[in-house]
């Protein structure tokens, strides 16, 4: 949501968890981006194409394991951000 309000046009969003699920949807209706935003349940792997902007907002020790899906869903000269120190993601989510 917070790229929807910054200006990006569109933004698919996945979650593994129902629950954040649904409550990503809901927040999504109550701020009016519901049109602007898809969200699959799954991880990296449950959408197709390459993405010029990543954002993961997940724990570390998950986001080492989701590093290799998240790199090959990231547009090449393109940007992962995530939630973990940055030398961490930095080793996970570099290309070869």
């Amino acid at each position: 949501l917070a790229a929807l309000h910054l200006g990006v046009p569109r933004v698919t969003g996945v979650e593994i968890d129902a629950e954040a699920l649904a409550v990503a949807t809901e927040n999504a209706r109550l701020n009016g981006a519901g049109d602007r935003l898809t969200l699959v349940a799954g991880g990296p792997d449950a959408v197709d194409g390459m993405w010029p902007l990543v954002v993961a907002n997940i724990r570390a020790g998950e986001l080492m394991e989701l590093a290799p899906a998240i790199a090959r869903r990231t547009a090449p000269s393109r940007l992962a951000l995530t939630a973990t120190p940055a030398g961490a993601a930095a080793r996970g989510i570099s290309r070869p």
